[in-house]
Order: structure tokens, then sequence, then C-alpha cells
């Protein structure tokens, strides 16, 4: 015989569901930045204006003239870091010109953070719907 519900139930089945759609969001937004990057995408040259530990800040010019400053980490597949000064090839999207990463974009980890997102969201429905369900 299945137990009644009791609402001092509902305190974790509430944190797994959040946590779990959290992790869908997070996914879907990484997923999201990487696939829109790699098919709207524009190459570019940027300068590398300061280093952090495991990333540098590169400065380029967006297609509106102005000069944006972000954080990018090593290019995939290899563990090297830019120096201060050196130039680098970022890819940006012009409509959002804050957003870019290092090239070569792989569209498999996209795709990746896609999958696990859809996985996030179904396992957030089940949590929520397991007091309903035998």
């Amino acid at each position: 015989m299945r137990k009644p519900f009791e609402y001092q139930d509902l305190i974790p089945l509430t944190i797994g569901t959040a946590v779990t759609l959290l992790a869908s969001f997070v996914f879907f937004s990484f997923a999201a930045n990487i696939l829109i990057l790699r098919f709207r995408g524009v190459l570019g040259m940027a300068e590398c204006v300061a280093q952090r530990p495991y990333s540098s800040v590169v400065r380029y010019q967006g297609p509106d003239g102005v000069f944006y400053e972000r954080a990018v980490g090593a290019k995939p597949k290899s563990s090297i870091i830019p120096s201060f000064g050196d130039q680098v090839e970022i890819l940006y999207d012009p409509k959002k010109p804050g957003r870019c990463s290092r090239t070569p974009l792989v569209m498999g980890k996209g795709v990746f953070f896609a999958l696990m997102g859809g996985i996030s969201l179904a396992a957030a429905v089940s949590v929520a719907a397991s007091p309903f369900t035998g």
C-alpha cells in the first residue's frame, strides 16, 4: 500500500525540482551560446590585454566600432593561454558583440549541453511528478 502524501514531503520535492530546473537552465544557456556563435559567429582578431590564472582578457572591436573586453580560456584541445600582447583569433556574435569565444567552436559541445539540458528538464518533471505517480 502506498504511503499517503504529506505536506512535509514538499520541501525536498521542491528543492529537488528547483535544482534540476536550474541545471536545465544552465545547460540550455551554454548550448544556446555555443550554437548561436557556431551559426551566426564572425571571425575576428583580438589582443590579449590581461592574464588570469586560467584565462586571458582580450580586447576586440565589434562591427559597431566599439571595443569589447572579455575573458577567454585556452583554445580547445590546447593548454596554451594567450600572453599579454598576443593576437588571438576569436568568434563573436555580430548581433550581440559582447558574446565571444576562442575558435574553433565545436558543434558537439553545443549538442552535448542541449542534451544535458533536456535530461535535466526530464529529471525535474520526474521529480515533480513523483508524489502523484506510483
